[in-house]
């Protein structure tokens, strides 16, 4: 083996020289490597952190939409029902009969739940006072629903 150095005075020297340097060099590689991991990490918590509230929200707006969706059908089948109901009460030949069907029921207690074209139904629980009302009724069909109401089905005659 080949000793370049010819004393063990100068490998002490030379080590003692740049200790120092070298511990300061791999103790700040050590840190960078360590803050690289740290925010490595932080940086994926974040951002399935984000990605977690994210999916809730959307399906949090998803279910919302559904709601708003079943809403406008309702509204919308209401507003159709009472664009039937003014088209028929402005009809000329069938407005002034409609009309005061809608009062005499209204006296009589009778609560009109749903028109159809020259088909008014009625729910009620007096069929004498349903017929006599208006002569241009006739009773087409009487049916008993599940919760005990009677449903009748008029028609003109």
């Amino acid at each position: 083996m080949i000793n370049l150095l010819v004393r063990d005075k100068g490998l002490a020297e030379i080590e003692q020289k740049y200790k120092g340097r070298v511990q300061a060099v791999t103790v700040a590689v050590a840190v960078v490597y360590l803050l690289a991991v740290a925010a490595s990490a932080g940086w994926w918590v974040w951002v399935t952190g984000r990605n977690v509230k994210a999916v809730k929200e959307r399906d949090k707006l998803i279910q919302q939409l559904g709601q708003q969706a079943a809403t406008e059908a309702v509204v919308r089948q209401a507003a159709a029902r009472v664009e039937i109901v003014e088209s028929a009460l402005a009809g000329p030949k069938w407005g002034p009969v409609l009309a005061r069907a809608l009062q005499e029921a209204q006296k009589q207690g009778l609560e009109i739940v749903g028109w159809q074209e020259r088909v008014v139904t009625v729910r009620g629980t007096n069929l004498q006072t349903l017929e006599s009302f208006a002569n241009g009724l006739e009773v087409k069909s009487v049916t008993k629903k599940s919760d005990g109401v009677w449903v009748q089905e008029v028609v003109w005659k």
